[in-house]
């Protein structure tokens, strides 16, 4: 029976995307938003809709979630990657490897497009408002990772670059990860994301900052320092009792791999509306819908972890000059040995920092050292220094 009301948690992404679908078929829907908007701990960062994983395109899968793209979302089918030594390689796609999104409060974000739409659907968002307990019949719990796998350091700024995107891979810039730098419309994301040694987080940033200024030519205008963390995890249940239904990071749902997770949050978002909708089984959607990809790309984590620099060249030298989506594709279709990988990476691969919440203004704690306050001192002179020419015309 499908319930008067519904609230949610939380509205990133998954959130919202069940709100939506939720509104649409006459359900009463609540979002409940600690934060004084959706996005607001992000600063116009750009990300990625990943495109590898299946065949569906993501406008698509947008479309079969019946979310509309009202905001921005921009295919990208070529990069240049750097490796261990700066060797350039060139990579390209058949079709979008990825789409690029803004995250924040600006009107182009995929968290205000989202917004809008769940508005015009008839949800309603209460913002400012942190909620401990909730009294309505079904709730669903979109509130983000519960801990860091990975974290990363990254500005944004604004450019006169062109288009582009840029990957590097090397250890001591990100280990078992990357550093990237993305530009679109004026405005650019440069990070580096790291899978271990995060009390060096600072280092690796600098050395990435320092690194890629080396071999792409680009200005720095406006710079605005950032920090993140993602989560993933496979858990046996991701509902609690008849009532309660986990989405999103705060379900584990993340791409283990490269850290693109947001196909993963909206579709979650969307199968539990649907269940509760259906009155359908959650769990029963989730193994079947999501758990296969996610179990892989930890087989995937473990594989890459191991690979260090000298495997990350053999890895460019194998792309370069190929369908990258059609290759990564194939790493991600689930398979006999990646289950088995996978049953050796469940018990390797655990979070590395717990925190259940900042427990003062200013403290060393997950949520300050890694979250919306990573603005330090000491990103902001690295910044100044690497970014500001002698003529003083960068901000």
């Amino acid at each position: 029976m499908t319930p008067r009301e519904v609230h949610i948690i939380g509205a990133g992404p998954s959130g919202l995307t069940a709100a939506l679908t939720l509104a649409r078929n006459g359900v009463k829907t609540v979002v409940f938003e600690k934060a004084h908007d959706a996005g607001a701990r992000f600063i116009g960062d750009y990300q990625g809709l990943e495109n590898w994983s299946t065949e569906e395109d993501v406008l698509d899968f947008l479309a079969s979630l019946g979310v509309a793209v009202n905001f921005r979302c921009v295919p990208y089918t070529a990069g240049t990657f750097y490796g261990p030594a700066s060797d350039r390689f060139d990579v390209r796609a058949a079709r979008p490897w990825f789409y690029l999104v803004e995250r924040g409060v600006g009107p182009e974000s995929l968290d205000q497009g989202l917004k809008r739409q769940a508005l015009e659907a008839g949800a309603e968002i209460r913002f400012g408002r942190k909620v401990t307990h909730a009294e309505a019949e079904r709730v669903i719990v979109a509130t983000g990772p519960r801990a860091a796998d990975a974290i990363a350091r990254g500005v944004v700024f604004e450019t006169s670059h062109p288009d582009a995107c840029f990957g590097f891979l090397d250890d001591r810039l990100a280990p078992r990860a990357y550093a990237y730098l993305l530009i679109q419309a004026g405005r650019a994301t440069l990070a580096t994301c790291l899978y271990d040694d995060f009390r060096h987080a600072q280092t690796y940033f600098e050395r990435a900052l320092t690194t890629i200024r080396s071999v792409v030519d680009f200005d720095v205008r406006s710079p605005q320092t950032f920090g993140g963390y993602i989560n993933f995890d496979v858990r046996p249940s991701w509902t609690r009792g008849d009532r309660l239904y986990f989405v999103g990071e705060r379900a584990g749902f993340q791409d283990a791999l490269w850290g693109f997770g947001l196909r993963y949050a909206m579709l979650s978002g969307f199968l539990a509306a649907h269940a509760i909708l259906e009155d359908e089984d959650y769990d029963a959607l989730c193994r079947q819908r999501i758990v296969p990809r996610i179990e892989t790309s930890l087989a995937n984590r473990l594989l890459f972890s191991q690979l260090g620099n000298h495997g990350y060249l053999w890895v460019l030298r194998r792309l370069a000059g190929r369908d990258v989506t059609a290759s990564l594709r194939r790493h991600y279709e689930p398979s006999r040995p990646k289950r088995l990988l996978y049953e050796i990476a469940r018990r390797q691969i655990h979070p590395h920092l717990r925190e259940t919440a900042c427990r003062q203004e200013s403290c060393a704690c997950l949520w300050c050292e890694h979250g919306k306050r990573v603005h330090t001192a000491a990103m902001d002179r690295c910044v100044a220094d690497v970014t500001t020419p002698p003529s003083g015309l960068n901000a």
